[in-house]
């Protein structure tokens, strides 16, 4: 299921960094700067930021995303997606399901 990403900060950044600073597979996450990046979610993200999270049956995070959309030029200039728990198959797509 999606969730606003604001209402798992806390559980979003200790699973950043416990589970994928330092991890091979997400080096290129955030253009190579991934060591020090603190993952920030806003109140007023909601209009042109969109940041959710895929969660479990047991309210855990297990899949991340942000998308930068320019509504006016009906563009997106961003798009990051993070499984969180790898081991656990498909994380987001299931969500649109």
């Amino acid at each position: 299921m999606l969730d606003f990403a604001i209402k798992y900060i806390d559980d979003i950044n200790k699973i950043y960094h416990h589970q994928i600073i330092g991890n091979e597979q997400y080096k290129y996450w955030n253009y190579c700067s991934y060591w020090d990046h603190k993952i920030v979610v806003k109140d007023d993200d909601e209009w042109t930021v969109q940041r959710r999270v895929s969660i479990d049956n047991d309210d855990r995070v297990i899949g991340y995303f942000y998308v930068i959309i320019q509504r006016p030029e009906n563009r997106v200039s961003d798009l990051s997606i993070m499984a969180m728990d790898p081991s656990n198959g498909i994380i987001l797509l299931r969500d649109l399901a």
